[in-house]
C-alpha cells in the first residue's frame, strides 16, 4: 500500500497521519470499546454495554472505510457503504451486515427510548459480534497492509 496521508482535524491545529496509522488508531479504538462493553456487560450494566459494542463495531467499520481513504459523517452512510462495498461483495460474511444492523438498532433503542432496556441475552450478542467483527477486520486490514496489527496499545 503507498504511504497515503489524511488529515485528522483536531479542535485546534490539523495533523497528517498515513492511511495505515488511521486503520491502526480506528482498530485500537475499536478494541478499547469492546474491552469497555465486556466490563459493562460483567458488570450487569446492558444498556451500556450494547452502546460500547455498537461503538466498538462502529470504530472498526470505518477502519475499513479507511484502508479506502473514504470517510463518512453519519453512521448510517458509513454503514450503508460498509454493506453495499464489503458484505454485498461477500468480503465480510452477509451475516456481518444483518448483526450490524442489529447491534445499531438497539444501541438507538438504549439510549434513546425509555424504560426500554437490552436483556443480558441481547447485549452479550452484541458484544461477542463486536468482538468477532473487530478480529475479521483486523485480520481483513493486515492483509492489505502487509504488517501485523496488534490489539493491545
Amino acid at each position: 500500500m503507498s504511504e497515503r496521508t489524511v488529515s485528522i482535524y483536531m479542535e485546534t491545529q490539523p495533523e497528517s497521519h498515513s492511511i495505515p496509522e488511521l486503520v491502526v488508531e480506528r482498530i485500537h479504538a475499536a478494541y478499547d470499546r469492546l474491552l469497555t462493553a465486556k466490563r459493562d456487560f460483567e458488570a450487569e450494566d446492558y444498556s451500556s454495554a450494547a452502546n460500547r459494542a455498537y461503538y466498538a463495531i462502529y470504530k472498526a467499520l470505518i477502519a475499513v472505510h479507511a484502508m479506502d481513504s473514504q470517510q463518512y459523517r453519519r453512521h448510517k452512510d458509513a454503514i450503508g457503504k460498509f454493506n453495499e462495498k464489503y458484505v454485498a461483495t461477500e468480503t465480510f460474511p452477509k451475516e456481518f451486515g444483518r448483526a450490524i444492523h442489529k447491534a445499531a438498532k438497539l444501541r438507538d433503542t438504549s439510549d434513546y427510548a425509555d424504560f426500554i432496556m437490552p436483556s443480558r441475552e441481547q447485549a452479550g450478542e452484541s458484544v461477542e459480534f463486536a468482538e468477532r467483527f473487530i478480529y475479521s477486520v483486523r485480520d481483513y486490514c493486515e492483509q492489505r497492509l502487509g504488517c501485523k496489527i496488534a490489539l493491545e496499545r
